[in-house]
């Protein structure tokens, strides 16, 4: 069940990997995952963080 998680979550770790190469950054967490879900699917995180 882990493993599905790391998978779902893969596109929002990149997209906060990208939001970290800007000063402000932002700690991942479960929130900003969250968060991101909120604002983006999983296919726009993919590509905005391309």
């Amino acid at each position: 069940m882990a493993h599905q998680n790391t998978i779902k979550y893969n596109s929002y770790k990149k997209l906060t990997d990208r939001i970290n190469l800007f000063p402000q950054g932002a700690v991942a967490s479960d929130l900003l995952f969250e968060i991101l879900k909120i604002l983006f699917s999983e296919r726009e995180a993919g590509l905005v963080s391309s």
